[in-house]
């Protein structure tokens, strides 16, 4: 269930989002996997000053759009939008992960959950970090290979450990839905003799 937009010191706008046993007259709580203990910011650098978001509507894919207007100066029209939930890949593996170089090894991303309602899983990207910054960037390489899907899991497959040379890899693995969102990225160490 979505809450009003509030005002928040410094200038910054959030969203709640509660909890609720779905009877009426239930009490509800903030939700905490939403946002920060239930509440979504737009910090004031976001959008300008004077601003007030006054409208709020729920999309059907999870999320929720504001809109409203900044009076200060020339009238402007504001909108913020926050994503719903997010797919979440909860078992990233190397089989093996101890690999020779040119040897063959497979990657396997599973128990991914979706709640976005009515999303499903539409892809898995591999990646693997080739800048060694530690995160997914734009630095970073997608590994080539066949990727294949068994019920929950995503496999991608390489009859040469991927061209990989012997050292040490973070590999990340990162699911998108159909409705265009992409969750984190779960990371892997893969170890190459």
């Amino acid at each position: 269930m979505v809450g009003a937009t509030i005002n928040i010191t410094g200038g910054e706008c959030g969203v709640l989002r509660f909890t609720s046993s779905g009877n009426l007259g239930a009490s509800f709580n903030l939700d905490p996997s939403f946002g920060t203990g239930g509440i979504a910011r737009i910090p004031s650098a976001s959008f300008p000053s004077g601003s007030e978001f006054e409208g709020m509507a729920l999309e059907p894919d999870g999320r929720i759009v504001v809109a409203g207007i900044n009076v200060s100066g020339t009238v402007e029209f504001v909108v913020a939008r926050f994503l719903g939930e997010v797919p979440e890949i909860t078992s990233f593996t190397a089989s093996p992960n101890q690999v020779t170089a040119g040897s063959s090894v497979t990657l396997t991303a599973s128990s991914i959950i979706d709640t976005n309602p009515n999303s499903t899983i539409t892809q898995v990207a591999f990646y693997v970090d080739s800048n060694s910054d530690g995160v997914l960037d734009a630095g970073d390489t997608q590994l080539v290979g066949t990727l294949t899907q068994s019920s929950s899991n995503w496999t991608l497959s390489s009859p040469n450990a991927f061209g990989l040379s012997a050292g040490t890899y973070k590999l990340f693995a990162q699911a998108e839905d159909s409705s265009g969102v992409f969750g984190d990225p779960f990371a892997l160490t893969l170890t190459v003799q």
